[in-house]
């Protein structure tokens, strides 16, 4: 509650911020937001504030906002303090879908996990692996071509390599398989690997439908 209450002084002392505007993606009837309609929305929007609050209703601070795409600070505010979450997702959805539609885009690509060793611990990972560990691995170049095939059967246009930061630095295992495959980097194995998924696959990759 202290922090709702923070917010609540902040927007009182701050009720001439700035308006947050996506008119770019929302436009109005005649295609964009003049300077006074922006004023005039911004005015509706802040009817009634008084001490950081806006009187107006919730549903009027939607309605505002679905209907014009911008909101000043304080009004944001209060939604994200009093608008239930389907309330929110309701206008978000309809702002979306009237900038950018109901279509959602993706990169057709096929994941190679080259290596899941990696020298980094970071606590946000959980990719990388020790060596023992279940899913620890190093691709072999066959694993990797056959893994490349498989995406290209499936209608995939790209490979996305990935692999952990220089694990031959403190890994016994992974600077002996580096050594059998010719290579004393896994940055220098992983751009061969690269290269020979691009000869063998790339032109294929590029004509699948």
């Amino acid at each position: 509650m202290e922090s709702a209450a923070v917010y609540r002084r902040f927007a009182a002392v701050n009720h001439e911020s700035a308006i947050v505007s996506v008119q770019g993606h929302y436009p109005s009837r005649s295609g964009k937001h003049s300077g006074s309609e922006r004023d005039r929305v911004s005015t509706e929007m802040s009817i009634g504030l008084s001490s950081g609050r806006n009187a107006a209703p919730i549903s009027d601070l939607l309605a505002a906002w679905r209907e014009s795409g911008i909101i000043d600070r304080p009004s944001a505010l209060r939604l994200a303090e009093e608008a239930t979450l389907d309330e929110l997702l309701v206008a978000a959805s309809q702002l979306r879908a009237r900038g950018k539609g109901a279509i959602v885009s993706f990169s057709k690509k096929v994941f190679i996990p080259l290596t899941t060793l990696c020298r980094d611990y970071c606590g946000y990972c959980t990719f990388r692996k020790d060596p023992g560990q279940p899913g620890a691995h190093f691709m072999t170049p066959d694993e990797v071509l056959t893994l490349a095939e498989r995406g290209r059967d499936a209608g995939c246009k790209e490979a996305l390599f990935s692999l952990g930061d220089q694990p031959e630095r403190i890994f016994p295992e992974a600077r002996e398989f580096l050594r059998r495959q010719g290579f004393a980097r896994t940055l220098d194995y992983a751009a061969a690997m690269s290269e020979m998924v691009l000869d063998r696959d790339w032109r294929n990759f590029r004509g699948a439908s």
